[in-house]
C-alpha cells in the first residue's frame, strides 16, 4: 500500500476489511495504544513505551510508535508483521540497529527513523528490507551516507538524511544503480567541499529522474567540473552557499550541469545576501535548465539585469528579488514568467512586449502603487496574463494596454486599486474566455455595455468591485458565460429581476452578500443550464424563486446565513429533482411543531445538506443551537394527537353544551333568574288574581269565554294575559316572571292540543309549578279545555302527574255545565283552594 492509499483510507474512500474487533490495543507497559484507522493504523505515539507490544494486530498496515524508548533494535524487538507497510520511530531514543531488526516485517515501503542519536548501523540492519521505498534519517547524528548499510535496498526511491552532520558529498555509488532511486534530500546538513571525484557515480548513473536538495548547507567551494555531464531533474539550492562570493564561483563551477527544474535563493527569514557585483549570477550562463525559481532576496547592483543568463530558459519565476525595472533580452523559448513580490512602480509593459514564445504571464504581489503606462505588444503566442495583488492603478482600461494581445484567453486583474472602464472596455479581446476583476475597484460596469464584446467569455468574476447595477442590459453580449460570481456588489430597484435573462449557457452564478431581501422568481428566468446557485450572506426570508421552471437543472444550492426560519412544504416539493447539495447553515430557523415538516424534510434530506453542524435551531429558547436533522419530530407527532383529541373534545363539549341550553334553554333563564333573586309575594299586594297560561292559538276562547265571565263578571277578577299586560321591550322570560308569576296570586293552566305543542306554554307551567314548590303560595287551576291524550299529555313535565293528583276543570259547552264551570272557577281564584 503507498502514500495514496493512506490518504484514500484517511478520507475514508476506500472500504477496510474486517478482522477482527475494534478496540484500543493493549500496550503491555506504559499506555494503551489507539486504533486510527480500523485494521489498519494503530498509534503508539507518545506512549511511554519502552517494548512494542506483542499483542499488536499482525495484520496492520501502519505504525506509529514515535516518542518512546527504545534504545537497541533487534531481531527480537518487533512482533511477526508481515503485512506492515509503513512504520515511524521519530525520537525513540535509538542508538543501536543491529542484524536483521525488521526481519518480522518484510514488506516495510516506509522507515522514519528522525531525531533519534543512532551511534551504529550493523551490516544486515536492513537485510530484510528488500521492498523498502522511502528512508527517512533526518537528525540521527549522521556523518556521512557511507555509514548507511544501503546495499540491500534496491528498491529505494527516497532517502532524506537531512539535518545531520555530513560534511562530503561522498554517496556511495551502488544507490544511483537503483533503478527507481529519485530522491537524495542532503539539505541542512555541513557540505562545504564538492570535488569531482565525489560525483562519479552521478555522473554516469543513467538515471535523468533524480531530484537532489543541497538547500542550508555551506558551500563555499566547488571543483570545476564537478557537475559536468551530470543530468538532474531538480535541483535545489536555496540558502546554499555561504558567502555571496561563494554564489559566483560555485555557480560558474557547476558548468556543464543540465537539470530540468533549479531553485536557488535565500528561505524567508535567512539573512539577505549583500553584494555589489553585478555578475554573481553570471554562472548560470553554463547551466542548462527548463525551470528555474529565483528567491533571491538580495539587493544587488544588477538590479533588473537578472535574464542575461535565463535566455534558454522555459519557464521562469523572481520572487522576492526587489526588482524596480527590468530588462529583458530575447528570449528563445520560454513559456512562462512569474515576477512575484518586486517592486515596480509600473507594469514593464514595453520591456516584455514583441516575446513570442511567452503564454503565461504573471506579475503579482507587487509591493508600491503600479500604473499602467504603455501597452504589450506583440506578444502573439501569451495566453494567461495575471496582474493581481499590485495596486494597480489604470485610469482608461482596458483596450489600449490590452488590445495588441489577440490570443489572450485569461486575463486577472484581481486585487488591485482602480480600473476606470472606458466605453467597450476590452475590444481586441473577443478571444478572452476568463476575466477576473474581483477586489479591484471597477466603474462603469453596473451603468454601460462596457462586457458586450467578450462574446466568447466563460468566466466573470467581478465580486467585491464596488459595482452598482443600474441597468438591466449591463451584461449584455456575453451569450458564452458559464460562471458569473458578483458578490459583494449592489443592484438597484428591480435590476436583479431582468439582469441575468441574456446568459442562457451560465452554469454557475454567485449573488451573495449583495444585500438582496427578495429574490423574484422570474430572475432566473431562461436560466435553463445554470447547475449552481449561491445567495449566501444576505437577507432572504423567502425561497418560493427555487421552484422556478428554469431551475430544472440545479444540483447545488447555497442559501446560507440569510433569514430563513422555515421553507413550506409546497415549496420542499417543488425543489429541482437533479439537487444533491444545499447548504442552509447559520440561518434562524425556527425548531417548533409548526414547521415539523420543514424538520423532517431536513432529517429525511440529511445527505443533501452540506455543513449540517452549522444548521441550527435559534427558537425557540429551549432549542436554540440544537442541530435541525436532531430536533424530535416524534414530540410533535405526539402533540399533534393530543391537540386533536382535546380540540375534538372541546368542539364536542361545545355541541353538547349547545345542544342542552337549546334544549333546556327556558330552564336555563328561570335559573338565571331564581340567582338574582326575587322578592317573595308575601311582601306585597299582586296585581293581578290570576296569571292565565294558554296557547295563542286558543286566544280566541280566552277572550270570549274566560275574561268576558271572570273580569266581568261580580265582583270582577283581574287576569294577566301575555297579549295584554306584558311590558313592551322586556324579555318574554321576565315578563313571565315578573308579571305573570311573581305578580299574581293563581296560576290558571288552559290544557289544549296546541298548549301540548307549544314550548312557551310548556315552560309557563313548569315556573309556575317551581315557583309554587320555591314560594308555596301560587295556586295552580288546571282547565281540560279539550281532551288529551295521556302519551302527549307527559311531553310537559309534571303536567299528567299535576292532574292525575290535583283537582281540575273541564269545559263544556252546555249551558248547565258551563254556568257550574264558571261558579266553580270564579270560587278557586277567589279562594285560592283547589276545589272540585
Amino acid at each position: 500500500m503507498d502514500l495514496l492509499k493512506i490518504l484514500q483510507l484517511t478520507l475514508g474512500l476506500l472500504s477496510v476489511p474486517d478482522h477482527t474487533d475494534q478496540s484500543p490495543v493493549p500496550s503491555g507497559n506504559g499506555q494503551r495504544c489507539e486504533e486510527i484507522l480500523p485494521n489498519i493504523y494503530i498509534s503508539c505515539k507518545m506512549r511511554n513505551l519502552s517494548s512494542i507490544p506483542a499483542d499488536i494486530p499482525s495484520f496492520i498496515e501502519i505504525l506509529d510508535f514515535s516518542f518512546n524508548h527504545l534504545e537497541y533494535l533487534d531481531d527480537n524487538v518487533f512482533p511477526h508483521l508481515p503485512h506492515l507497510f509503513s512504520l515511524d520511530l521519530t525520537r525513540c531514543h535509538i542508538r543501536f540497529i543491529g542484524s536483521n531488526s525488521f526481519e518480522k516485517m518484510k514488506n516495510l515501503t516506509t522507515l522514519i527513523l528522525t531525531g533519534n542519536p543512532i551511534e551504529q548501523y550493523e551490516s544486515e540492519a536492513f537485510s530484510s528490507l528488500q521492498r523498502l521505498q522511502r528512508l527517512v534519517v533526518v537528525d540521527t547524528n549522521l556523518s556521512s551516507l557511507e555509514n548507511l548499510p544501503l546495499i540491500p535496498l534496491t528498491h529505494l526511491q527516497e532517502l532524506n538524511a537531512g539535518t545531520n552532520n555530513i560534511e562530503f558529498f561522498q554517496i556511495p555509488p551502488y544507490v544511483f544503480n537503483f533503478t527507481n532511486f529519485r530522491l537524495l534530500d542532503l539539505h541542512c546538513n555541513k557540505i562545504a567541499f564538492i570535488a569531482v571525484s565525489d560525483t562519479i557515480a552521478l555522473r554516469e548513473t543513467p538515471n535523468k529522474n533524480l531530484t537532489l536538495i543541497l538547500s542550508r548547507n555551506q558551500i563555499s567551494h566547488i571543483e570545476p567540473g564537478a557537475f559536468q555531464g551530470i543530468h538532474l531533474k531538480e535541483l535545489h539550492l536555496r540558502t546554499a552557499f555561504v558567502l555571496s562570493g561563494a554564489i559566483k564561483s560555485c555557480l560558474k563551477a557547476m558548468a556543464g550541469l543540465t537539470v530540468d527544474k533549479l531553485i536557488i535563493g535565500n528561505y524567508r527569514g535567512a539573512n539577505k545576501i549583500q553584494t555589489s557585483e553585478v555578475d554573481f549570477l553570471d554562472g548560470l550562463c553554463l547551466f542548462e535548465f527548463q525551470e528555474i525559481y529565483l528567491l533571491l532576496k538580495e539587493s544587488t547592483a544588477r538590479g533588473g539585469d537578472i535574464f542575461q543568463c535565463l535566455t534558454n530558459a522555459s519557464k521562469i519565476s523572481v520572487v522576492s528579488s526587489h526588482l524596480k525595472q527590468v530588462k529583458v533580452p530575447q528570449f528563445r523559448r520560454l513559456k512562462e514568467l512569474q515576477l512575484k513580490k518586486n517592486d515596480f512602480s509600473y507594469i514593464p509593459a514595453a520591456e516584455l512586449s514583441y516575446q513570442s514564445t511567452i503564454e503565461t504571464l504573471k506579475i503579482t504581489d507587487n509591493k508600491p502603487q503600479t500604473y499602467f503606462y504603455k501597452p504589450f505588444i506583440e506578444m502573439t503566442a501569451l495566453k494567461y496574463l495575471e496582474i493581481s495583488r499590485s495596486h494597480l492603478s489604470i485610469q482608461e482600461c482596458c483596450s489600449k494596454q490590452f488590445s495588441y494581445l489577440p490570443q489572450l484567453k485569461y486575463l486577472n486583474l484581481s486585487f488591485n486599486s482602480e480600473l476606470r472602464l472606458e466605453g467597450t472596455a476590452f475590444t481586441g479581446l473577443e478571444q478572452l474566455e476568463t476575466l477576473d476583476l474581483q477586489h479591484t475597484k471597477v466603474t462603469q460596469i453596473g451603468v454601460l455595455s462596457s462586457l458586450s464584446n467578450l462574446r466568447n467569455l466563460k468566466y466573470l468574476d467581478i465580486c467585491y468591485t464596488n459595482t452598482d447595477f443600474f441597468v438591466e442590459h449591463a451584461l449584455s453580449g456575453l451569450i458564452s458565460l458559464k460562471v458569473l460570481r458578483v458578490s459583494g456588489n449592489v443592484f438597484r430597484g428591480n435590476t436583479s429581476t431582468y439582469l441575468f435573462r441574456v446568459l442562457q449557457n451560465l452554469e454557475e452564478l454567485d449573488i451573495s452578500n449583495c444585500g438582496l431581501g427578495h429574490l423574484h422568481p422570474s430572475t432566473f428566468t431562461g436560466l435553463d443550464k445554470l447547475k449552481h446557485l449561491t445567495v449566501t450572506n444576505n437577507k432572504i426570508r423567502e425561497v418560493e424563486f427555487l421552484t422556478h421552471p428554469s431551475l430544472g437543472a440545479l444540483k447545488t444550492i447555497h442559501i446560507g446565513t440569510n433569514n430563513i426560519i422555515t421553507i413550506p412544504q409546497h415549496t420542499l416539493d417543488r425543489l429541482p429533482k437533479n439537487l444533491t447539495a444545499l447548504d442552509l447553515s447559520q440561518n434562524p430557523i425556527e425548531c417548533t411543531c409548526a414547521y415539523a415538516g420543514f424538520i423532517k424534510w431536513t432529517i429525511e434530506n440529511k445527505a443533501k445538506l452540506t455543513d449540517q453542524n452549522r444548521i441550527l435551531c435559534q427558537g425557540p429558547v429551549d432549542s436554540r443551537n440544537t442541530k435541525v436533522t436532531e430536533f424530535d419530530v416524534n414530540y410533535c407527532r405526539h402533540m399533534s394527537t393530543i391537540i386533536i383529541t382535546l380540540t375534538l373534545g372541546v368542539v364536542l363539549l361545545i355541541f353538547f353544551l349547545t345542544l342542552f341550553v337549546y334544549k333546556y334553554q327556558f330552564y336555563i333563564r328561570y335559573a338565571c333568574i331564581l340567582l338574582r333573586g326575587y322578592r317573595s309575594t308575601k311582601m306585597g299586594e299582586c296585581a293581578y288574581d290570576a296569571f292565565v297560561i294558554y296557547s295563542s292559538r286558543d286566544e280566541l276562547w280566552v277572550m270570549d269565554e274566560l275574561v268576558e265571565n271572570l273580569e266581568n263578571g261580580v265582583p270582577p277578577l283581574q287576569l294577566c294575559l301575555h297579549v295584554r299586560d306584558f311590558e313592551v321591550g322586556k324579555s318574554i322570560t321576565s315578563n313571565i316572571i315578573d308579571e305573570g308569576i311573581l305578580n299574581s296570586r293563581k296560576a290558571i293552566v288552559v290544557i289544549s292540543q296546541y298548549f301540548i305543542e307549544s314550548a312557551w306554554c310548556k315552560f309557563e307551567f313548569e315556573m309556575a309549578q317551581s315557583w309554587l314548590f320555591l314560594e308555596g303560595n301560587l295556586g295552580i287551576i288546571v282547565i281540560i279545555l279539550e281532551d288529551v291524550e295521556d302519551d302527549k299529555m307527559n311531553r310537559v313535565l309534571g303536567l299528567h302527574k299535576y292532574v292525575k293528583n290535583n283537582t281540575y276543570l273541564k269545559w263544556k259547552k252546555n249551558p248547565l255545565s258551563s254556568m257550574r264551570f264558571w261558579t266553580r272557577l270564579r270560587k278557586a281564584v277567589m279562594s285560592g283552594k283547589n276545589t272540585a
